[in-house]
């Protein structure tokens, strides 16, 4: 049954996607809102492929408690795609795949409190101060979409796509430090070990954003 589904599906798909005219060469600059942010692209196709380079920009700040530990946590995304689309029999279905470029800035700051506990250890805020750890993924996140174009004018100039896909970011990396550092700990590496296991907390946290969604809505002008 469930094959019998799938052959339909694809079958349906296959139909669909002859539905209007064929890509064909253009150059297309598209207007973004997505997941990644706002964003622009510029686009060129050829034959059922289409090649679209693009930057996508935003900023938000949230409150998270992260362990035992309340923080503040800029965000700033900051990506760079890389996208190679392919239009089954030239229809407005595509299928999408290639590169984000990961340039994104995390930043956590522990808000103000009596004591932190770090690594097992309470410790007075007096003697550490506050604490900020930076957030980073690797700099590339293979990406796989699926989209749908359509025309908003009968010249076809005006066009729009909405689209669905994945990023894989991969693991996170968090580098924390303190205003202070506090004295009289068993061991000169003590510290060193409590922020250290402080960390991996964090890095569980935003390991969770490994495989990043992607929605988004375009507005685009072909010339």
């Amino acid at each position: 049954m469930i094959s019998r589904t799938v052959i339909l599906i694809l079958m349906m798909i296959t139909v669909f996607s002859t539905d209007s005219e064929a890509a064909t060469d253009e150059n297309t600059l598209h207007v973004r809102a997505s997941t990644l942010g706002l964003g622009i692209e510029a686009s060129h196709s050829f034959d059922s492929m289409r090649l679209r380079i693009g930057g996508h920009f935003f900023g938000f700040k949230t409150n998270q408690t992260i362990g035992e530990i309340d923080y503040e946590i800029d965000v700033k995304l900051r990506y760079a795609s890389f996208l190679l689309d392919w239009h089954p029999n030239d229809g407005r279905l595509f299928f999408s795949g290639g590169l984000l470029y990961n340039a994104d800035e995390i930043t956590a700051r522990s808000h103000e409190a009596t004591t932190y506990l770090i690594g097992g250890h309470h410790f007075p805020m007096g003697d550490t101060g506050r604490i900020t750890a930076l957030v980073e993924y690797p700099a590339l996140a293979p990406y796989l979409g699926i989209g749908w174009d359509g025309q908003l004018s009968k010249s076809g100039h005006l066009t729009w796509m909405a689209e669905i896909g994945v990023g894989y970011m991969g693991k996170s990396t968090v580098t924390m430090a303190t205003e202070h550092q506090p004295t009289g700990l068993p061991g000169s590496d003590q510290w060193e070990k409590d922020l250290s296991q402080e960390a991996l907390v964090l890095e569980d946290y935003f390991d969770q954003f490994q495989l990043f969604p992607v929605i988004s809505l375009g507005l685009g002008y072909c010339f």
